[in-house]
């Protein structure tokens, strides 16, 4: 898929023969990765980046560290 911007995407896929076909789109928040570009986008205005705003990151990395397993955990 590619990202058209502004939360729209496109794709395409390659139908081998003709017939009845079945596909799916899954999709999902990625938190952190949103703060953080909303973080940056705060930066490049100056200085005024709120403590909340790294309490909310911190509270990001504690969830994923939580659900971190094998090698990921540490």
């Amino acid at each position: 898929m590619s990202h058209l911007g502004n939360d729209r995407w496109s794709g395409s896929f390659t139908v081998e023969k003709q017939g009845r076909h079945e596909y799916t789109i899954e999709g999902w928040v990625d938190r952190f990765a949103s703060w953080a570009y909303e973080l940056g986008k705060k930066a490049e205005g100056g200085p005024g980046t709120s403590r909340a705003s790294s309490w909310k990151g911190a509270e990001h990395i504690r969830e994923a560290a939580a659900r971190a397993v094998g090698p990921d955990a540490d």
